[in-house]
């Protein structure tokens, strides 16, 4: 049976027989197809499933109300939609899994190379090759970093192959490339509700553009100031840590106060060379000139000097003696080596000790002349 549509004409039909039904246009050219086993072809004669379209489609959707979109409701298995190539292959998945409780329901997107490629959880969880985000190494209740109520990204993969790139175009010094910016959404008046982040940034200092390298940086915000362009610490191209400076010029530059425990320096013979020993120690240290002194807090407030009374010694003038212990920094400023000077001092003591040992030895020559002079007697050793 066809039907040829040559004008638009309503119309309405009931078969109760196994009949096949072809609409066509004016051509006489099939274009929509009902078989006998309920299957719709669309650009086809043979439709394989309820609809089975050949050919480009465009859909458009009116809102009408809260009803507008598309439903899949499932009868027996997940709601699917599935990517065919040209030559009728499975490329890419996209299915639903519908737990009892909402908040245990997933939806998959598969590639034909991999399973459980992208994952979105019922509260909100996102996984990249990984089925259950947000609980895949978060099981141990007793010490959880976060619970079930959070919302986690997850990526799993082989070894080495858990890869999460921020990638951009920085054509310029200081272009940002990719930034983790954490916000708080509640509680916080001022404009600024960014209270931490990370991000990178180009970092070039003369070289060619090709080469270009980059430096790592990490801001806090402090009680109401402080914005996301403003960083508290920095790991340069040259793997150099700043904190409280973005201008480090040690592999290790804090601005401010630091304290350790324990403080371990290298010092074993088989990593030295040309060791030789330290002369004139204790001239050296007579040199040198202690002090007491206060920072220029309002000139340099970016180093957070402390504001007390200190004691210590001046670079300029240390370098004059001991050059080996004071160094000058992609700044500018001078700074001391103190655990330097400690070999310095303990050549000193030694000095010193001889000296007074010396000094003990005469005392002594002179104790015995004295007392042989008040004896009367006069030996003869000690007239030497």
């Amino acid at each position: 049976m066809k039907i040829s549509a040559i004008a638009q004409i309503p119309f309405r039909m009931l078969l109760c027989v196994a009949v096949s039904l072809l609409f066509g246009n004016s051509s006489a050219v099939a274009q929509i197809y009902y078989n006998s086993s309920g299957n719709v072809g669309i650009g086809t004669t043979s439709p394989a499933i309820k609809l089975d379209v050949i050919g480009a489609m465009k859909g458009r959707l009116q809102p009408i109300g809260d009803n507008s979109g598309i439903s899949l409701n499932p009868v027996t298995q997940a709601p699917t939609i599935k990517f065919h190539a040209s030559d009728d292959s499975q490329r890419f998945t996209i299915a639903a899994s519908l737990e009892v409780y909402p908040h245990n329901d997933t939806l998959k997107f598969y590639s034909t190379s991999a399973s459980d490629t992208l994952v979105l959880g019922g509260k909100g969880d996102v996984g990249i090759g990984a089925s259950n985000p947000g609980s895949l190494y978060n099981t141990n209740p007793t010490y959880q970093i976060y619970n079930g109520s959070d919302r986690a990204l997850t990526i799993y993969g082989e070894p080495n192959n858990s890869v999460l790139e921020l990638a951009g175009a920085a054509p310029a010094e200081g272009d940002k490339v990719g930034m983790i910016i954490f916000t708080n959404t509640a509680g916080q008046v001022d404009a600024h509700r960014q209270i931490a982040g990370i991000w990178a940034e180009r970092d070039t200092h003369g070289c060619s553009s090709a080469v270009a390298g980059g430096r790592l940086l990490f801001m806090t915000k402090n009680n109401g100031s402080g914005t996301p362009t403003t960083a508290k610490m920095i790991l340069n191209e040259n793997g150099k840590l700043g904190i409280c400076t973005v201008t480090p010029s040690y592999k290790l530059h804090v601005a401010g106060d630091a304290l350790a425990d324990h403080w371990y320096t290298s010092s074993d013979s088989q990593l030295k060379k040309d060791i030789v020993p330290i002369d004139g120690a204790l001239d050296k240290v007579s040199a040198l000139r202690g002090v007491g002194f206060k920072w220029r807090t309002e000139e340099f407030p970016d180093r957070e000097f402390n504001e007390g009374k200190n004691l210590g010694l001046i670079a300029e003038e240390v370098e004059e003696v001991l050059p080996d212990v004071v160094s000058t920094g992609d700044d500018g400023y001078k700074a001391i080596d103190y655990a330097g000077i400690v070999g310095v001092l303990v050549e000193a003591v030694k000095e010193l000790k001889t000296h007074c040992e010396e000094l003990k030895t005469e005392n002594e020559k002179l104790q015995a002349r004295v007392g042989a002079l008040e004896a009367g007697t006069f030996p003869g050793s000690l007239l030497k």
